[in-house]
């Protein structure tokens, strides 16, 4: 059986307001299908598609252009049409560990870092600048501190949008959360939880154009609250100490963010964390945009420099 869900603007109104695409985005990123195709946009400068990608997290975008619709779900993983699927982003840890991409090694996903090489990657903390440097060195336990500089290692590399191989013209790469006003991530820091795995689930968006929009709440009666709040301060990420679990929860429905992240959901030692590329997909879309043309170099130029590509500013 199939099913058509239909929904049009306000009487009156068009699907180009801006204003209609932002409710279209909340409900794209609330219920999480994995695919959005726009058609008809190309002769205003892409203005629908590109408040859409930037607004949303979804992880195939295809973009008709002319004759030539955008007309299914389909995607070429060996072309750069990366593909994946997950659930609504603040429900996955009901349901998996990490997203599912592909092409990916599906040992990744249960693959780590030995202790050796991270105490290695550790002597590395001085390798960046005085403000990273000095971030870096808060964390006390060596191997989360290795784990840190790979990270950042691995985000100064991987950032920015990369060109697909394929037929298709193709943008892939890692993405900001929803771009759009207030917060799209919550990190919920409880009173159990300990400053370097907190500190640690911080530094993402805080070295990237992600750190706009992220909020971090620090419980009532956590022991570390000052220095978690000199940590944010420093690198300039929004923090709330001593906020109760009513508090917070009330800031959660008020906020209605993408995603809810609370520090206990990551490993307590670094033994027991997933290689960097999976940790970051924890916190972070990825996916790609294509026109369904070959060599659309206008659509490159209308998209490579969109502001919802993730990029290191540490």
């Amino acid at each position: 059986r199939l099913y058509l869900d239909v929904t049009p603007p306000a009487a009156g109104g068009s699907v180009r307001e801006p204003a209609f695409l932002s409710q279209l985005a909340r409900w794209l990123t609330a219920e999480q299908p994995i695919t959005l195709a726009v058609n008809g946009d190309e002769g205003d400068d892409f203005k629908m598609s590109k408040q859409l990608f930037k607004e949303t997290a979804q992880v195939v975008y295809s973009v008709g252009r002319g004759d030539a619709a955008a007309l299914t779900c389909q995607a070429r993983p060996q072309d750069g049409e990366i593909f994946g699927e997950f659930p609504p982003r603040s429900e996955l840890t009901r349901y998996s560990a990490f997203p599912v991409f592909v092409p990916s090694a599906t040992p990744g996903y249960v693959a780590g870092y030995a202790p050796e090489y991270l105490a290695g990657a550790a002597t590395g903390a001085t390798g960046f600048g005085p403000k990273l440097t000095a971030a870096l060195l808060t964390i006390a336990d060596e191997g989360l501190r290795g784990y840190a500089v790979v990270l950042l290692r691995y985000l100064q590399e991987s950032c920015g949008a990369k060109e697909g191989i394929g037929a298709r013209t193709t943008l892939w790469g890692l993405q900001r959360p929803p771009v759009w006003e207030g917060t799209h991530t919550l990190l919920r820091v409880n009173a159990g939880d300990g400053f370097d795995t907190a500190a640690l689930q911080i530094l993402p968006f805080a070295v990237t154009n992600a750190r706009a929009g992220l909020a971090v709440s620090v419980a009532d009666g956590h022991a570390d609250a000052g220095r978690l709040a000199e940590f944010c301060a420093n690198l300039g990420v929004d923090c709330a100490v001593e906020e109760s679990a009513e508090a917070f929860d009330a800031a959660a429905a008020e906020a209605q963010p993408w995603n809810v992240v609370a520090a206990d959901n990551a490993a307590a030692t670094a033994e027991e964390l997933p290689l960097v590329s999976h940790y970051v997909s924890i916190f972070f879309p990825m996916g790609h945009i294509k026109s369904v043309l070959s060599g659309d170099r206008a659509f490159v130029d209308a998209f490579q420099g969109s502001e919802k590509w993730l990029r290191f500013e540490g």
